[in-house]
């Protein structure tokens, strides 16, 4: 149980919007989606095909100018509406050392530019 604590207070990292190609699946990743938001724990991905939650999944990143990221995780929740793409929240098994990478500079690049505004 989470004790009433908000999303923002469970999460370590916070989340930096990240839209990029992504691949998942139980045993390998063979269905497509699309990230909204990462962080270094956890990750939103919306697509047509949902998963179960509390599956173990594989999920493959395309990052694009950083290459392909391979992560494992854990299906946390699943939205779905009708005739729309489903969304899934989906927590890291493990830190990724790649995957911090890119969100530190990410999120670097974001904090440049809100300093320049």
């Amino acid at each position: 149980m989470d004790g009433g604590l908000s999303i923002k207070e469970r999460r370590s990292y916070r989340r930096i919007y990240f839209t990029e190609k992504v691949k998942f699946g139980y045993d390998k990743p063979i269905s497509n989606g699309m990230s909204v938001n990462v962080s270094p724990d956890g990750m939103n991905v919306i697509s047509n095909k949902a998963l179960v939650p509390e599956s173990n999944i594989l999920i493959k990143i395309d990052a694009g100018v950083w290459g392909v990221v391979n992560v494992e995780g854990k299906v946390i929740w699943v939205s779905s509406i009708p005739d729309l793409p489903s969304r899934m929240g989906i927590k890291f098994n493990n830190p990724n050392e790649e995957l911090i990478r890119i969100y530190n500079a990410k999120n670097q690049d974001r904090n440049n530019h809100l300093n320049l505004s």
